[in-house]
């Protein structure tokens, strides 16, 4: 809701000094959008109208997680065989590799996607019930601790924006293959960094230390750090012009459904009964291994990718 209202005063304040951004902000074709649409309406209205009705399928699908999950599987299905039918119909043989390792590398996102919005389900219950939040006397909120990622952001973003260029001079720099299989290899690290923290409070009663999942949190965004700016760059650079919207859509497409696959293994670290948190960490363990295995493989293949790159950075 917050939200919301924050992109309504964005709204208000764009409306108001519209006119010093001069034409820039104007319609390329302002008669356009009077012009009537086949239900009577001017286009503008017809926008609007869509806009509402759009908004109520939204509303009507958040109430229904099933249908949405069937439904992200389906464009998932569709997207991808419309991604192979132009890859291997209407591109050249360059087109056609960068196109198919952005697709790869797309669905290397999903799993990294799945495990790092732990954060806002598994892991915020797991610290409610299980870790020590007391700090000088003051108990930290457990939905507090979601404000780690930002700040790591804000603080490390600089940092390993130097670094890449760094590297980059020095001719070390990892390629994009390589920076998704570090990006898996410490979203892995982070859940066997809390296993491990969560192993030494085996007494009844004692909680795992608040360190521990604050470095799970700090391995999460560095892996972010490594993937997130670094695929949305790959979508713009390894597609074609006249499809780069397209696959924007699809790598969003993949963020959606690795958040719905997120909530089923939010539900997997649920036991039958009790608050569970040994239960959880088994779960976090397994699937932090997953993960550092899949990195490996994607580390291994990263040379090979970045050949049928074709001289992509």
């Amino acid at each position: 809701g917050l939200a919301g209202l924050g992109m309504l005063a964005g709204l208000a304040i764009f409306l108001r000094g519209q006119n010093l951004l001069g034409r820039v902000a104007d319609p390329p074709d302002p008669r356009l959008l009077s012009r009537p649409t086949p239900i009577g309406l001017s286009l503008e209205t017809t926008i609007y109208a869509a806009t509402v009705i759009g908004l109520l399928v939204v509303w009507f699908l958040v109430q229904n997680q099933q249908l949405v999950g069937s439904l992200l599987g389906l464009f998932g299905i569709v997207m991808l065989g419309v991604i192979l039918f132009y890859a291997f119909l209407r591109c050249t043989p360059v087109e056609r590799d960068r196109l198919l390792v952005l697709t790869l590398l797309t669905l290397f996102s999903v799993l990294f996607w799945a495990l790092f919005e732990q954060a806002g389900s598994s892991l915020n219950l797991f610290a409610d019930r299980a870790v020590d939040r007391v700090v000088f006397g003051l108990e930290i909120p457990p939905a507090t601790l979601q404000s780690l990622n930002a700040l790591f952001i804000f603080t490390l973003a600089p940092v390993f924006s130097l670094m890449w260029l760094s590297l980059g001079k020095r001719g070390l720099e990892p390629n994009v293959p390589a920076k998704f299989s570090i990006a898996l290899a410490l979203v892995g690290l982070g859940f066997l960094v809390l296993a491990f923290g969560a192993s030494l409070a085996d007494a009844p009663g004692v909680k795992t230390g608040l360190i521990w999942i604050a470095l799970l949190y700090l391995l999460h965004t560095c892996g972010e750090l490594c993937l997130s700016p670094i695929g949305l760059s790959a979508v713009t650079k390894l597609s074609l012009s006249k499809i780069v919207g397209m696959m924007m859509g699809v790598w969003f497409l993949a963020s959606a459904g690795a958040n719905y696959i997120a909530g089923w293994i939010a539900t997997l670290t649920s036991p039958p009964t009790g608050s569970g948190a040994a239960y959880a960490i088994s779960v976090y363990s397994e699937v932090g291994w997953l993960a550092i295995g899949l990195a490996a493989v994607l580390l291994i293949a990263s040379p090979f990718l970045k050949r049928h790159m074709h001289g992509i950075q």
